[in-house]
Parts: C-alpha cells; structure tokens; sequence
C-alpha cells in the first residue's frame, strides 16, 4: 500500500463521515423546522388585570390576541387569590373587541379560565369576571399562564395608598372606546399606570388639586333655572377647576401614568364616561361617581399645569326635595352652593281624620286625629300660619275637644310624596300655638320645609245618640303664608252601635223548617242596668225549637257566661225573654233558631220576628222560605258513558207525610236507567228496597214512584232519591239544555193534601253538542300550525263519517303529516289519545286544499285527526289563522272552528334605544327585524338617524334570533353574521351636512329573526337632547315587505364646556415638495377617545382643488386617518395610523371653517451602484424594476457617472430591482434587491455592489527533461501579499491546476510537493489576473526533475563466494552511452556509482581482478523511478585462471550452486521477492515513523 492509496482511503473515510454528519444535520434540521407551527404560547398574552372601580367586584382581565391560522387556539389561565375570594363561575361568554366583534369564548370554574379564540384573530380584548358577594374586597386575584403573570389589587375603600414605587407589572388603563373592523387600536398617547399623586401633594392643598367649582342650573331645552327652583329634571352642569402645584412633597415629579381621583357630590345621578384633558391626560367617570385623573407623557417636565373639567347631572332619584346644599372639596376649602330643589308633585295643604278608641269592630270610637301636611311641593313659607278649630258633627250635636298639637318635619321625595316624618319639632322655640293657630318661628320662619301637624282631640261622648249610628265629622285646616290662603278639609265617619238590630240569617243546613237569626244588642256599648231584658216574639207559624240552638257572644267572638243571664219561653214557645242580671256594659250577639211548624207549600212561607228592650223594638222585615217536601239537583255526569245523575231531596221538613208519589214525565233525548234507583233514609242512613218500601212505575218517557206500605202510612224522615239517565245530543231540545221537573203529591197527618216540585237542569258540554271539536297551537320554532280535530265524542256508530278540512289563506299542508288515533273519553268528557290507526284513508287535494279523512265504519270510538300546517316560506302578517273543519257522521255534519294566534305575526321591524351605560359619549341601538319569521328575499334595513349623532359603521354586529315555541325570542350571540358574507353596510355620511343614512342589506333570504346592535356618537353640544332614528325594511316574498319605526331616546352630555354651535373642517392636501394641489386623496375622520381612534364619523376625497369640507362638527379633538393615496403618492405613517387635531370653535374663520392641511410625498427609489471593493460609483449598471408579485415597473435604469439612478412614482407597497447589465470588468449581480415603500419611508436608497468579474489561472507541469507532463504536484496559493488563498492544489492527469474566480491582481504558487519520483520545486510561480473586460486566463509552467538513483555492484569468486578487490568496470547507459569507466571494486569487493536517473544500464569488465579471468558479460540493471531510497545491486563474479570451470557449477563438496537467473529455483526466488517487499515496507513506514518521532 503506498501513501496516494492510504491517503485516498483516509480522504474516502472522510467523506463517509462527513456525509453522515450532513445527513445527522439534515434530520436536525427536519426536526427544527417542524416546530416552526404557530407557538401556542405567542397567540394569548396576559396584559394587566384590574379591579373596575375601588370597591367593584368586577375584575377585567386585559388580553392581547394573535392567532394567524385559521383553526381556534384553546388554552387555559389559572386564578389564584390570596384572601378567601371566589369567581363567579361562568360558561361559553363571549369575548368581544370594543366593536363587539365575537373573537373567542371563555369559560370559569374551578379556578380554572378557559380560553377559545378564534381564527385570523389580531388585537386587544377585554372579558369581564365577577367576584361572589360573599368573597373579600381585600387582597388580590392573580391570573397565570405559560409563565405569564398579571395580579388584579382589590381595594374596598377610596384612594388606597400605595407604595412610593411606581408601578411596573400593569399596562394602560386608557383602553379605545372602539376598534375598527379587522385591525388592532393605533394608539397616539398611552398612558401606563403610575402613582396616586394624593399622598405628594402639599399640605396647604387640603388633599386635591380642585382649586374652583361652580354649577350651572339649565332645563332640558338649555334656559337658565334658578338655584332656588331646581326639580328632578333640572340640569346641574358642574364646572370644575384644577392645577397641579409645582412643588410637590419629597421634590416628586409627575410621570407618565400618575392619577388624581375625587368624587362627585352626593345626590345626583352618575353616568360613567370619558374624554380627554387637554393635551395632559384623560378622564373617567365610574359609575359610583368617582372621576380619575390619568396623566399622560406630556406632563413631564412641565410646570403649571392646570385645566378645566366638566359633568352635567341631575338630582338622583333617591334624594329629597327641599333646602340642599352641595359640597366640593377645594384646595382653599369646602365650596358649599345651596339648592332649593322642588319636588314635582305636592301640595300646599293637606287633611286627613282619623279615628281613635274604637272598639275591636271599629266602631264607637271616642276621639279623632286631624293630620294636616303643608308644604309638600317645597314652596317658600315666611311667617306661616296654620289654623284649624275642632268641628262638631255635621248635625252639631256632637262637639269635639282639642287635647294636643304636635308638629313634626317632613322628608319628601323629588314627586312629593313623604317618605320620612322628623322628631316633634319644639313648642316655643320652632313654632308657637295662640288660640289654636300655630305660626312657625325661629329657624322656620323662612323654609322650604314641609310639616306634618297632628291635632288629638276628644269626642264628647255625653252627647252620642241612644240609638247609635253614623256622625260625620268634617274639619277644615288652612295655611296662610304671606297673603295666600290654601284651605284644607277631611271627613272621618264614626259608627256607633245600636241598642238592638235584627238580622235573617237564612235557612238551617239541617232542614226541618228551621231557620237562623241572630241580635246585636247594646252595640253601642252603654251601661245597662241590672235585670236588663230583651224579649224576641216570632211571626205565626214559628216556634222556637225545643232544641233552639241559642249562643251569646261579645263582639270579640267570647262566649258570654251563662251565670250572666237568663233565658225562658212562653207556653207555645213563640216568644223568648233574655235577662241580664247584673247588667251590661258591652256588645253581646245573641243567636238563635226558629222553626215553621206546618209543611210550607210550593208558594213559599213569609216568616218575621222583633225584639223590644228598654223601650226599643226591632224588627226584621219578612222573609220568603221555600217549601223543604222537594228538591232536584243535578248531579254527576259521565260523558263516556253518556250518562247524567239526577238527585232528590225529599221531606227536609221532616213531616209526618202519607201517600207520598212522585212523578217525573224525563224529556226527550234522555233515557231512565231503570236499575240506577237508590231511595235512602237520610236520618237513619238506611237504603230502602224496591218493592217493600217503594214501587216504581213507568209513565211514557218518564215514571213514577210511590212509597209503598209502612211508608206509605208515615214517612217522617228526610229522603233522598237518586237515578241515571243516558242522554243523546242529537235529541237536545233547542234551547241547548234539557230542563228535568218532577212533581210530589201527600197528605199531612192533618189530612191535607200538598204538592211539591223540583227542577234541574242539564247542559252538555259544547263537543258533545257538536259531537266534535277542533283546536290549533302555534310553534314558532318549526313555523308550524298543528290542528287537531276530535270526531264522535259521543261514541256513535259511523256510517259513511269523515272528516274534511279545507286549508285556507297562506298555510300549507305538510306532507304526510296528517295522523289518525282512536280515543277514549274520560268521564268529564275530556279524551286521551289513543292506538295510531294502522293505514287510515287519509287524502289531500292540492287543487282544492282541503284534506279528508274517511273514518272506520260501524266503529263507535272517537277519533282525533291530527295534521300541520306551515307558515314557512310565506310572508306571516294575519292576526289569526283560521280554519273550519266538516264532521260527517250518517249524512248528519257539524262544523269545528278553530283560531290561532301567531305571535308577533306582521311584526317585521322594532327599534329601541338607549345612552349607553359605560360610555355615555354614544347611544346604543337595537333594530329587531323580522321576529314575525316571514320569508322574504332582497331584505334592506334602511336606518335615517337624526343629525345629532354619528353611526359607529365598526360597531355594527348581527346576531341570529332563536325562538321559542311560544313566540319569544333570545339572540344567539355566539354566532354573529359575517360581514361581507351573510350581509353588507352602506353606510353614507353627506360630508356637507353630516347626514347619514345606514343600509344593511341581508345577502340571502331571510326566513328568521335578527338583532341589528350599533351603536352613534351623539354629536351634540346641547347638554340634553333627544337622538331620534327612523328605521324602515323593505324585501319581496309572496307578497311585498314594507314597514318603519321610529325610536329616541334622551341623552345627556358630559362636557360642561361644550358650546352651543357646532363648526366645519376644510382639509387641503398638497406635494410636500412642489406645494401643488393634490387631488384624490382620500381620508377619514375618527372621534378622539383618550388620544385613540374612537369611530368613524366622515370620510371624503380631495376635489381638483385639493379639499374636503366637512361640516356640523362639535368643537373637539379628532383623529385624522389617510386612506387613500393618489397614484404615485404615499401615505405618511403619522396620516396613517392616525393625526391628532384639535378643531375648535374660536379657530374657525368668517365662513365658521377651522382649516387643516396635509401633505403627501410621492414614493421615490434611488439605485446607488459602487465597487464592492472599494466603494467607487460604478457608470453603466443598468436595472429592472419590480413590484413584489413579479410585475415590472420600469427597465433600462441605468447608472451615471455618480453611480446612481432614481425613479419617482411609486405607490406604497413592496418592490425589488434587479441588475440586468454590470459595468463592463464586473460582475453581474443577478440577485433580487427588495425594498419598500410605506409611510415611514416614502423616499428611500437602494445600495447595490458590485465585484469586478472574476479570472483564472492554468498552471502545467512538466518533466525538466523530457517534457512529460506530471500529475500529483501540490501547490498553495497566495495573492501578492503572501495571503494564501488556497492550498493543496494538485495536477491532474493533464498535469494541470487551473483555478478559477480570482478577481484581478497579482498571485504566485508555490510547490509544496513534487511528483513521486521528482525534486521539489519550491520557487515562486508568479503570474497575474488582468481585469477581465474580456475573458483571459493566466498561465504558468512548472518543471521538475526526476530523483536519481544508485547501483552497487558487488565482485566475488565464483567459486568461494569471496569478495574480489581490483575488479575495473566501464558503466554504460542501456543504449550504449558510457557513463562512466575505471570504475574499480573496493576491498569488500563492491563499486557504488551513485546519480544514476532512473533507466536501463550495464556494467562491462575491462580488468579482472589478479588472478582472475576478465568476464565479458554486460551484467544488466534497472533504476527505479525512486519512490523511495532505493539502490540497484548487481552481482560479478570471476573464476581463477587456475581452476576449469565447472560446467555444473557444483561446490567442492558436490553441492550444485544456483544459477543465476535460474528460473527453476522457486525458493529463492520466493526469498528474494520477500526480501524486496520488506524493503518497500521498511521504506513506506519510515518517513510515518520519523513523523511520530
């Protein structure tokens, strides 16, 4: 194995490893690449969570969203707390960009916030989470993730101080009011959260920087009101004043972020909002009334800040009419303002009675309370009087008495009514009482305070009537305040009770001709004396029963002691004497029976009584009673088996009755049930028997019944007699009712005769009567009427039956939806659907549209059809639907009609607003379209709002309605519409006016519900003013849609300072650089909300002129954004995403126009083209211009002298250039030079470089003798100044080295190693590459020569082998050339010639050694190309002269010696081969050893 054979194995075993390490790498890389996907992490940041207000339970959790792809990202928040503090858990809630756009969904539970946001999401977002009412406000709520961490600080009281340190883990909390679609919120002035600027504030500042306040008193139309005459609709328009001192404690410095908080007074309304400070900051107005402060930026390193801040409110609706006064803190103290606010109701004066004393019944009462209240409409009183003298009945028997006067204040609301009554004002010191006049002095003197006087006074009970009854007493107040008179009057009634009453109270449950009565007596409670006694006497016929059920009882219900009175009777017991006694001093209710001791006949009985005590009498009037021999009632009816009870009471009088027969004739259509008779004995709860006791017999339809043996002779109990009958409606009398009367004839024990009679009557239930019925319900979900219709109640036989029902108006049948079912009926006559009738005859005729279905023949059931009708695809505007089906039962019909009610039918638009509750800059709009569900196509919702307000087109979102069965509607916001997909906005703005009309128009048709949410700036400098909108829809259906609506609301503004006019803006454009017009640019106007776009409110294009007028714009701040740039031009960044201007009212010139200017450049490239190396201009390089999607813009851009070329006109976008010629000697640059042109760089350089094209060399080797060419020469490479280039350049087969890429410039090579065989030429090869205007190549040639070798020859005896001195040989090259000669061996016999080149010699003897004979044998040699250091050896040998030669060359001892060159004798020659290959071996391991030496 030689070195080249070792070398190239190892540079083999290289290249394996070093492709096994590319491979590795390439997997690597594979792996790396495959994690490039979106990082989860990177999509959802945690920005800042904070606490709404101080003391709010609400925390906003503040998130930065970014998800490129188009699949939601879900990831999880985990909430901790620190003390005792629970979320309310929450599931699928929304999350919203400001615009309302749905981005996501979060849900709460178990500590854990899950995160679902959507695809192609980019922007901010704010969710909302409450804490329970149980948990503390005191702590914090920290929210983690992916190594995130933001903590909400809870605070439950005012101004918590906090740490002198500013804040660094919160973001701003000046979040945009609105986002615009698909773009996150350009911020122009953030603010970060710093510190509560309270604690730094000098002592003499009292705590604040409010240094003035004032209010301003307006009603809703602007005229000014009086402090002193304020009511609930009265504006307050606060103004306030504030500075920042400039020496603040402990030298602090305003910063970025600092705030300032303060309330707003007590009692009036708070509406949340925000706006600006000027250029300093922004503020907030919380719901609780707490104003923030937040300063921006701009307050840093300035002095002397100060401004104004303005709030318009009314008084809350909580607070109280009457002197108020209204207190703000300022830097020089309390500024207290007095208010006198009216209520809106009220009167001056006003009476009420009341009685006192009454008993438990309320009557006899023994006093009156007269309560007058003046002032409660919160008039002035200077010196008021009130005078009220006690009056005496209105027939002037009975007098009252003053006893007391007590004055009390009085709490009125803003309607004027009372809510609160004072402690007793005091006698002497607030108000003084002369001859029953009071007059207010003191401190009330002069109020607005409203009293409440309460006069006691006494009923003289000396002068009540003996009799009782009614006293009217009326008492007449009047307050006298200045030379006003307002009179005042009130009326109380007092019952007083008589001393006897009498009262009928009607026949006795128990029968028997009894009957119930009952006395007041001493009800008006006077002191009787003892042995006190009534006497009651009945009319004829009356007796007081043996068993007289008498009871006494005071008025309170308690049983009178029967040791308090006594009680007899007369002989025939018509007359009851009551005796008391001991007297009596109270009410007592005496009641007692009555009984008629003869049978009353059928005319009836007048029955009276009276009473007489103490010279009175009372009687009641008479009273009709009925016969008690009969009555019928109807009893139960059972309509499945089409049966009625009829019921009997018989004898209630209980007489002694002989004879007795009844009959009853039962009309027509009703059928007796002969074995339904039940006869009892109701006193001994006995069942007579058919036969024994009675007998029954038929009469016609009817029958009679007679009792029958021991009865017959007496029957003295109360009967009662019971029958069925089954009824059939088709034999219904016509009146709608069978009228049943019976008819009982006896004989009294007298021998009288009497007849008696009862009736009852019986109507069937309406289904019945039509033998059918029909109902239908609405399902707003489906569309879908369902009609039922029940066939046969009465359970007939059917011949021929069917039922036919045609559908009318816009319904539709669906398909195979009508069903047929059995039914049963219950016994009230409701039914229960039954079985599904297999394969009914059921058919529809779409001509007709009428649907039939054949019912069973001979079947008696009840049936019950059941079909649908839809509404879908149908404009729904009836009131009812309507539908009369046709029973038919063996040739005999009935109709069945039945109405249904679709809710919201016709309904097709609704509108409602409101001011929005969060920000009270805008109004909030909600336009419900189409809750009736008509289907219709080409739907436009047109909008017209008033001019006062400005449509926010960004904050328009839809959302489905989903309804309920019952008609009722919930939004499905989880699904909004998408814009540009399921509808579009039109929204047009006429830029002179402001006037804007809204189209949305729906892109399918619609068939549902829908909400359309959006929400208007109110532009309005009025401090109140009613925002008005009128909606209209239009669409095509079956029939044409067309509706409108109008809704309003009220708004307020908050903006104190605002004036009553609004101005215009002129916009003007030109070229930045030539000052001309420019046309076509077009822009927008945004409201400015914290230094943030807010909405949009215009957009324009610049006339030939160069402007934009917009006009009705309130003076303000407002964000200008450029849109649009002409062709060529390009929109500056600060245009672009937004520029501040401040547009205001005392700016605007003659014409009212504030102007503005803008300017535009127009975008611009310049190529600068130079040496790569040394940076001089290049002429001639010439390029092409692209845009970034491959369009060529311009070609031929050539270079001048000074390197550069430019080209002007380029819209803003991305572009490249690419060089299509270099400058002759160069290199071509072929790659593509991006760049762009955007609002940051409108004009901008491209540099390119160029490297001078690059040369070659060619260098040959050659043999220096022979001019063979040479492979295997190495060489380095170097420039001029010896920096090498290259190394281990070899010589291929050709001898060659040709190295290419070399730029212009001198180099040299030098050998580093020379062909095996070849001496080293280590020279310096120099040569030089020209500038390569055209192409050359540089030579150069290399020679070596080749290494010489060595021969020895070694001289022997040819018989002894001894080494042969004196030997002399000539030296000839193979072709004969002599070499060299007298060549003569040395002692050891040998000659060395060394220097030989490698070739073919042989040595010649010229003198043999003495002794020996002369060879003449050319003894032949090789030198080897000398690889290694390697010497030929030649062996001589010489015979004696003395010696014959051997022919068989045998030694002495007879052994044969070896020939030379004898090719039989293997051994040797395997020795010899051996022999050389351990030279060669020794000779290639040597150098490697000395190498490792």
């Amino acid at each position: 194995m030689n070195k080249r054979k070792l070398g190239q194995q190892l540079y083999s075993l290289v290249l394996i490893i070093l492709l096994f390490l590319q491979s590795s790498a390439q997997v690597v890389g594979a792996v790396t690449s495959s994690s490039s996907a979106v990082d989860d992490s990177s999509v959802i940041q945690l920005l800042e969570a904070t606490q709404e207000d101080t003391g709010s339970r609400s925390i906003d959790l503040k998130l930065s969203l970014n998800n490129p792809t188009n699949n939601s990202i879900h990831k999880d928040v985990s909430v901790s707390f620190s003390n005792n503090q629970q979320l309310k858990e929450t599931s699928n809630s929304n999350i919203l960009y400001a615009n309302q756009k749905v981005v996501g969904k979060y849900t709460y539970s178990a500590d854990k916030l899950q995160l679902e946001i959507l695809g192609n999401v980019s922007g901010t977002a704010t969710i909302r989470l409450s804490l329970t009412d149980a948990s503390s406000l005191e702590g914090s709520v920290n929210f983690s993730m992916d190594s995130q961490n933001v903590v909400a600080k809870l605070t439950d009281t005012i101004a918590e101080t906090k740490a002198d340190k500013p804040s660094t883990d919160a973001s701003s909390n000046v979040a945009p009011s609105v986002a615009p679609k698909s773009q996150a919120v350009k911020t122009v002035s953030e603010s970060t959260e710093g510190n509560d600027i309270s604690k730094y504030l000098p002592d003499d500042s009292k705590g604040t920087i409010i240094t003035g306040a004032k209010i301003d008193y307006t009603d809703k139309d602007g005229n000014p009101v009086a402090p002193t005459q304020v009511t609930k609709d009265t504006n307050l328009n606060f103004q306030y004043t504030w500075a920042i001192p400039d020496d603040m404690k402990d030298g602090y410095q305003l910063k970025d972020g600092d705030y300032f908080s303060f309330k707003l007074p007590e009692g009036i309304t708070y509406k949340p909002g925000t706006g600006p400070l000027g250029d300093y900051g922004t503020y907030s107005i919380a719901a609780d009334g707490t104003v923030k402060f937040i300063f921006n930026s701009n307050v840093e390193n300035v002095n002397h800040i100060e401004g104004t801040f303005g709030y318009t409110a009314t008084i809350s609706s909580d607070s109280s009419s009457g002197k108020d006064t209204i207190k703000i803190d300022t830097t020089v103290g309390p500024v207290e303002i007095p208010i006198v606010v009216h209520p809106s109701g009220g009167n001056d004066i006003a009476k009420t009675g009341q009685l006192t004393g009454a008993n438990t019944s309320g009557n006899n009462p023994t006093g009156i309370t007269w309560n007058v209240t003046i002032n409660t409409n919160g008039k002035e009183l200077k010196n008021a009087t009130i005078s009220d003298p006690m009056p005496s009945d209105t027939t002037n028997t009975v007098p009252t008495t003053l006893k007391s006067v007590s004055v009390y204040p009085l709490t009125v609301d803003l309607n004027g009514n009372v809510t609160k009554t004072g402690d007793p004002l005091k006698e002497g010191t607030d108000y003084k009482v002369e001859n029953g006049k009071i007059t207010f002095i003191g401190a009330y003197a002069d109020t607005y305070q409203a009293f409440k006087i309460a006069y006691t006074s006494d009923i003289d009970s000396s002068k009540l009537p003996d009799n009782g009854g009614k006293l009217t007493f009326t008492n007449n107040a009047t307050l006298t305040n200045g030379d006003k008179d307002s009179p005042a009057s009130a009326t109380v009634n007092a019952n007083y009770g008589k001393l006897l009453d009498k009262s009928f109270d009607g026949q006795d449950n128990n029968g028997s001709q009894k009957y119930n009565w009952h006395i007041d007596y001493n009800y008006g409670e006077k002191t009787l004396p003892a042995n006190t006694k009534l006497v009651d006497t009945l009319s004829t016929g009356q007796t007081f029963p043996e068993d007289n059920k008498l009871s006494l009882v005071d008025e309170a219900g308690t049983p009178i002691s029967t040791d308090n009175y006594k009680v007899t009777y007369n002989v025939d017991r018509t007359e009851m004497t009551i005796v008391f006694p001991n007297g009596l001093n109270k009410g007592v209710k005496i009641s007692y029976q009555s009984q008629i001791t003869s049978p009353i006949t059928d005319d009836g009985k007048k029955i009276s009584n009276s009473v007489t005590s103490n010279d009175q009498t009372s009687n009641s009037r008479d009273h009709l009673v009925g016969q008690q021999g009969l009555t019928k009632s109807l009893g139960a009816v059972d309509y499945n088996a089409k049966s009625v009870t009829w019921n009997f009471d018989i004898n209630m009088a209980r007489q002694d009755m002989s004879n007795w027969t009844m009959t009853d004739p039962v009309p027509d259509g009703l059928t007796v049930d002969y074995d339904s008779f039940i006869l009892k004995d109701k006193d001994h709860n006995t069942t007579l028997t058919e036969g024994t006791d009675y007998v029954i017999s038929k009469q016609g339809n009817g029958f009679t019944i007679s009792f029958a043996n021991a009865l017959k002779e007496h029957a003295t109990s109360w009967y009662t007699l019971s029958y069925k009958t089954a009824f059939e409606t088709n034999s219904l009398p016509d009146g709608g009712k069978w009228t049943n009367t019976a008819t009982a004839t006896w004989t009294d024990k007298d021998g009288q005769d009497h007849t008696n009679k009862g009736q009852a009557d019986f109507t069937p239930k309406t289904e019945f009567k039509n033998d059918g019925s029909k109902s239908g319900s609405y399902n707003a979900v489906s569309k879908q009427i369902t009609w039922t219709v029940v066939a046969n109640y009465n359970q007939r036989k059917l011949s021929n039956a069917s039922i036919t029902d045609p559908i009318i108006g816009d319904q539709d049948y669906v398909a195979n939806s009508a069903k047929l079912y059995e039914a049963s009926i219950n016994t009230d006559g409701s039914y229960v659907l039954g079985t599904q009738v297999a394969s009914p005859t059921i058919s529809f005729d779409s001509t007709k549209k009428q649907l039939t279905a054949k019912l069973p023949d001979d079947s008696s059931k009840a049936y019950v059809l059941t079909y649908q009708t839809s509404l879908s695809g149908t404009v729904i505007d009836q009131k009812s639907y309507d539908n009369t089906a046709t029973y038919t039962n063996n040739e005999k019909s009935s109709d069945l009609t039945a109405k249904v009610t679709v809710p919201n039918s016709g309904n097709v638009l609704d509108k409602s607003g409101e001011q929005d509750p969060t920000n009270s800059a805008y109004a909030l709009w909600t336009i419900w379209v189409n809750k009736a569900q008509s289907t219709f196509s080409d739907a436009v919702v047109t909008d017209e709002p008033s001019d006062n307000q400005i449509i926010d087109e960004s904050s328009i979102v839809i959302y489905p309605g989903k309804a309920a069965s019952d008609g009722s509607f919930t939004e499905d916001t989880s699904n909004p519409l998408v814009l540009g997909k399921d509808y579009s906005v039109d929204l047009q703005t006429d830029s002179v006016t402001g006037k804007q009309t809204m189209k949305v128009s729906f892109a399918k048709e619609i068939s549902s519900a829908y909400s359309i949410h959006y929400r208007s700036l109110i532009n309005s400098s009025k401090i109140n003013d009613t925002l008005t909108n009128t909606a209209s829809i239009s669409g095509k259906g079956e029939k044409d849609v067309d509706d409108n609506t109008t809704g309003s609301t009220q708004v307020v503004n908050n903006n104190g300072s605002a004036t009553g006019k609004n101005t215009n803006l002129v916009l003007t454009k030109s070229d930045a650089d030539t000052k001309k017009s420019i046309a076509g640019a077009s822009f927008e106007l945004w409201s400015d909300v914290s230094g943030q776009k807010g909405q949009k409110l215009r957009t324009g294009t610049t006339d030939a002129a160069g402007s934009i007028t917009w006009n009705n714009l309130k003076s303000g701040k407002y964000i200008l954004v450029e849109t649009k740039a002409p062709d060529g031009y390009v929109i500056s960044t600060s245009l672009a995403n937004g520029k501040e201007i401040n547009l205001q009212y005392n700016e605007a010139n003659a014409d009212n126009n504030v102007l503005v200017s803008a300017t535009n450049q127009k975008g611009k490239v310049t190529i600068e083209k130079s040496d790569a190396d040394n940076s001089s201009p290049l002429a001639g390089a010439i390029f092409d211009l692209y845009k970034k999607d491959g369009t060529k813009v311009a070609s031929n851009l050539k270079t001048g002298l000074d390197g550069t070329v430019s080209y002007t006109g380029l819209n803003a976008g991305d572009y490249y250039i690419v060089e299509t010629k270099a400058p002759d000697g160069y290199k071509l640059d072929d790659t593509q030079h991006a760049f762009t042109i955007n609002g940051d760089s409108i004009q901008l350089k491209v540099p390119v470089t160029n490297d001078k094209a690059l040369g070659s060399v060619l260098l040959t080797k050659t043999d220096g003798d022979t001019g063979k060419v040479l492979s295997g020469a190495v060489f380095d490479l170097y420039k001029k100044d010896g920096t090498k280039l290259a190394s281990g350049l070899t010589t291929d087969a050709k001898g060659q080295i040709k190295v290419n890429d070399l730029k212009p410039g001198d180099y040299y090579f030098v050998e580093t190693a020379a062909p095996a065989g070849y001496e080293l030429n280590d020279s310096k090869l120099n040569f030089t590459v020209e500038l390569q205007t055209t192409t050359k190549v540089a030579t150069v040639a290399a020679t070596n020569a080749e290494k010489t070798g060595s021969v020895v020859l070694n001289k022997t005896d040819g018989d002894t082998g001894k080494a042969l001195s004196g030997a002399v040989f000539d030296l000839y090259k193979k072709n004969g050339t002599k070499i060299a000669s007298g060549l003569t061996t040395d002692a050891k016999g040998q000659i060395q010639v060394n220097d030989l080149k490698p070739g073919d010699y042989y040595f010649v003897e010229t003198a043999a050694p003495a002794g020996y004979k002369l060879s003449n044998d050319k003894i032949s040699f090789t030198i080897k190309l000398q690889l290694s250091n390697e010497s030929a050896v030649v062996v001589a040998k010489n015979f004696k002269k003395s010696t014959p030669p051997n022919t068989n060359d045998n030694h002495g001892n007879g052994q044969k010696m070896p020939n030379t060159g004898d090719v039989n004798n293997v051994g040797m020659t395997l020795i010899g081969i051996l022999s050389v290959l351990g030279l060669l071996v020794y000779s290639f391991f040597k150098p490697y050893r000395r190498e490792r030496q």
